[in-house]
């Protein structure tokens, strides 16, 4: 399958995952839209705390959890930390981390804004 078509794939697959309520749509545009945000900051954004008061429920470093947010894929322990934290489920957390493994391979043939 092309690189085009597994994007297809990994977004109507996210899509759907946000229609039946695992991930808002909120948290899905966040990450498709603009920016292009990861799932740590866009579901930050989308819940509200900060990052400072995010990582001390979390029980890590501000510049932790900065790194973490920019990260494509956190390590698992932090994960399960940032969810605890968050109140969601790991898995809520996971789903687009192979959307991620595209993303500098996809960044070229992309169109650019004007």
């Amino acid at each position: 399958m092309s690189t085009p078509n597994k994007l297809r794939a990994i977004l109507a697959t996210e899509r759907d995952l946000a229609f039946v309520g695992l991930i808002p749509n909120e948290v899905v545009n966040l990450m498709f839209d603009g920016e292009g945000m990861s799932i740590a900051r866009a579901w930050r954004e989308h819940l509200g705390p900060t990052q400072a008061e995010l990582a001390t429920r979390a029980g890590i470093s501000q510049p932790g959890l900065a790194r973490m947010e920019a990260a494509r894929s956190p390590r698992k322990a932090t994960r399960i930390k940032l969810a605890a934290a968050l109140g969601l489920e790991v898995e809520q957390l996971l789903t687009l981390t192979a959307y991620s493994s595209f993303t500098d391979e996809l960044q070229p043939a992309l169109p650019l804004a004007k």
